[in-house]
């Protein structure tokens, strides 16, 4: 069997690193990072910090950022604006401005610790006091949130107040937090919360948000053990992480990009998840697939997202070194529990679903159940992307000729033995819908 003996996967992630470092510089020259008034969409462009500290701080073959001044000058000034947008005083468990960064700061905490842990011999007092000074702030309130968590016995995907993977996030800025700025109370807690985490984990390899199973928002849960596992490595990680390289290979179509019809939170996103692959890096069949994951995401350059950058380059810093064999990619069908099946046949691929997932009405971060099944083909890609929707009815896959309403899908069966296989969808309304392929 093929193997590559050297860390070939670290060399691509530098590539890409280098590639996608300059248009981000000249974004911050420009000021573009920071006129965007979506509050997320700035907290994503300001995990930029981690890489450019790491291009200053470290040498190696064609990095030209390495001790460039005008990357220090980059890296203090989102630095100090992070600063300027946590409230000086304030420990809650969120940074906040005039525009607010909301949840999503934890990313940016995540990745502004890993900098300033770089460079942060190259700061002067006065800044570190005050970059420290923000970072504790926020912190403190993060760890208020875990020790509020810790009365339960065991976690549910409704457990946190907020969705699973940031509960994970603010687990993780703790575990970085008490290495960087020394606080083993952080590290304590942080420790004791991945381990309750990882238990809620399902059988099938997910961590559920809003009851179901989900992609994108499950690699960030995932990329959260694989750090606990390269900083504090625990068989309990190790076991949580080859469960989710199970799911992660299950729900993945072949060009690597993973299939919506299960996810009431994402739709599809056309570009494969490089999040955490680094946690399967422990196995072989793992770094196969991690490196099968990163030349399929290297393949669809899109513009430079500053948070496209530090999960590249935790991938990098943390991937295990050793054999990688060739990647074979699965064929004929795979069950997601009892309520989803994934079939490849030649070219096309498949997929349907009867997962009766309760979806709140006026939250805007839950879709709907009512899109049954996608359709792929390697020449095209997706045809049908059984992306949820609960706002455009007409994507849904059954419908009535009159338009009334089908109610709520309340289960289903997959007939996936037979010929020709079928599902059957249930609804409120006593209206059965049948789909067969």
């Amino acid at each position: 069997m093929p193997t590559d003996r050297t860390n070939r996967f670290g060399d691509l992630c530098r590539t890409a690193l280098l590639d996608e470092t300059a248009p981000i510089l000249e974004l911050l020259r420009q000021d573009v990072l920071w006129r965007d008034n979506l509050p997320s969409a700035r907290c994503h462009a300001l995990q930029a910090i981690y890489p450019l500290a790491y291009l200053h701080k470290t040498r190696f073959a064609g990095n030209a950022y390495y001790r460039s001044a005008d990357v220090l000058d980059a890296i203090t000034e989102v630095g100090d604006f992070l600063c300027a947008c946590t409230r000086p005083g304030r420990s809650g468990a969120y940074a906040a401005s005039a525009h607010s960064l909301l949840a999503t700061l934890d990313w940016a905490i995540l990745f502004w610790l890993d900098g300033y842990g770089l460079i942060r011999g190259a700061l002067d007092a006065p800044r570190r006091r005050r970059w420290e000074a923000a970072l504790s702030g926020v912190l403190s309130g993060y760890e208020r949130r875990l020790r509020g968590f810790m009365d339960q016995e065991r976690f549910n995907s409704s457990s946190f107040g907020t969705s699973p993977n940031h509960a994970m996030s603010y687990a993780t800025d703790l575990l970085v937090a008490g290495i960087v700025l020394k606080s083993p109370s952080w590290l304590r807690l942080a420790e004791a919360f991945a381990e309750r985490f990882v238990q809620c984990q399902r059988p099938a390899g997910y961590w559920a948000e809003g009851h179901g199973p989900v992609g994108g928002y499950q690699a960030v849960s995932m990329a959260g053990v694989a750090r606990f596992n390269a900083m504090r490595p625990k068989a309990i990680y190790r076991e949580a992480l080859a469960r989710a390289l199970d799911y992660h290979e299950t729900i993945s179509y072949p060009d690597h990009t993973f299939v919506a019809l299960i996810d009431k939170r994402q739709r599809y996103a056309g570009r494969p998840n490089i999040h955490g692959l680094y946690g399967f890096s422990f196995i072989p069949r793992g770094r196969a697939l991690a490196m099968a994951t990163l030349q399929a995401a290297m393949k669809r350059p899109g513009q430079a997202k500053a948070s496209h950058l530090p999960r590249m380059l935790e991938n990098c810093v943390y991937f295990k070194p050793g054999p990688i064999p060739r990647f074979r990619p699965w064929r004929g069908q795979r069950m997601l529990e009892d309520h989803s099946c994934f079939v490849r046949e030649g070219p096309w691929q498949y997929n349907l679903s009867v997962n009766p997932v309760v979806v709140n009405p006026r939250s805007p971060f839950r879709l709907d159940c009512q899109s049954l099944f996608s359709v792929w083909h390697e020449s095209v890609g997706l045809i049908v992307s059984g992306a949820q929707d609960k706002n455009r009815t007409r994507h849904n896959t059954f419908c009535t000729k009159g338009g009334a309403g089908l109610g709520i899908l309340h289960g289903g069966r997959i007939g996936n033995l037979c010929e020709p296989r079928y599902l059957e969808a249930f609804h409120s309304s006593n209206i059965t819908g049948r789909i067969e392929i």
